[in-house]
């Protein structure tokens, strides 16, 4: 019986700690490259992109970006830029106005090492 109450009480608590975990924040980092989405951005009542390279060393990061334009129909249409990402210099890669409607997406596609 302690051996099931063990077994139960470390998975609600693995459990607990997994939705909180998933649910704290926007940001996110793959491989030393962090994205945030800051709303109120430097206090200019808009949402913005933000990213930081903690490597050693410039990488090429590909961000998918979404919405950025409007098609003729008024549909929210995606963007992907390329930035080029020095060492602990933070980068503002778009900016929303509050509004309402389909929240902003900020998502790191993919990356590479900039070879001088």
């Amino acid at each position: 019986m302690n051996r099931f109450l063990k077994t139960i009480l470390s998975a609600g608590l693995l459990a607990i700690g997994a939705a909180i975990g998933h649910s704290a924040a926007d940001e996110q980092e793959v491989h030393n490259i962090w994205w945030n989405l800051d709303s109120n951005y430097n206090d200019t009542h808009q949402t913005a992109c933000v990213a930081e390279n903690y490597n050693d060393y410039t990488v090429d990061a590909v961000f998918d970006l979404f919405p950025t334009s409007f098609d003729y129909y008024g549909n929210p249409m995606p963007s992907r830029t390329v930035v080029t990402m020095r060492p602990y210099v933070q980068y503002k890669l778009f900016g929303w106005a509050n509004t309402t409607g389909p929240g902003p997406r900020c998502t790191l596609r993919s990356f590479s090492v900039r070879v001088p």
